[in-house]
């Protein structure tokens, strides 16, 4: 190969390392929202502390992988009477729940739009999810965001009085946006 054809080859070596799979969270300018539904009204809330391990080239998607790590005893729903309320083991079980993580068996999808399919462990039971999500990155910075609705009885939130479907209902939007940096 001629000097120039090595240095074509090295270049894109480089470009592609410089596009690679391995994402740093940004804590800071990322969200992880849940919204119930009471009495037919929206009412939101936030996880506060949570982690995103995100290994993923948008050219091929089925090599990456995401890991998320929630602690679920940062949930505010800006009001401490409920905060004290979802703490209790009806509903998040914070004393003996402390963190709940999702990890991805697959991600598929192109154009902008993916989906990682894997277990949600959430109060001690895991269950099988489709996450879509949107990917946007330049290169050095990606913005994740997406939203999906979980059934809260399927992870036993919202136990005892609270199980049947009435004022609260049992879909639960999960929303997020994830900022990401190039490693």
């Amino acid at each position: 190969m001629s000097p120039k054809g090595l240095f074509f080859v090295a270049c894109l070596a480089c470009a592609q390392a410089v596009y690679a799979a391995e994402w740093r969270f940004d804590a800071g300018a990322s969200q992880l929202n849940f919204t119930p539904s009471f009495e037919g009204a929206d009412a939101p809330g936030r996880f506060g502390r949570f982690e995103v391990i995100m290994d993923f080239d948008p050219a091929t998607p089925a090599a990456g992988s995401l890991k998320v790590l929630v602690d679920v005893t940062s949930a505010d729903m800006d009001s401490h009477d409920i905060n004290l309320a979802i703490a209790e083991p009806e509903w998040f079980g914070f004393s003996v729940f402390r963190e709940a993580t999702f990890t991805s068996t697959g991600i598929r999808g192109d154009n902008g739009q993916y989906s990682a399919s894997g277990m949600l462990k959430l109060k001690g039971i895991e269950q099988a999810i489709d996450v879509p999500f949107h990917w946007h990155s330049d290169g050095t910075t990606a913005r994740m965001e997406g939203s999906l609705d979980l059934d809260r009885m399927l992870f036993g939130i919202g136990t005892g009085e609270w199980s049947h479907d009435g004022p609260i209902a049992h879909r639960v939007r999960v929303s997020f946006k994830v900022i990401l940096h190039a490693q």
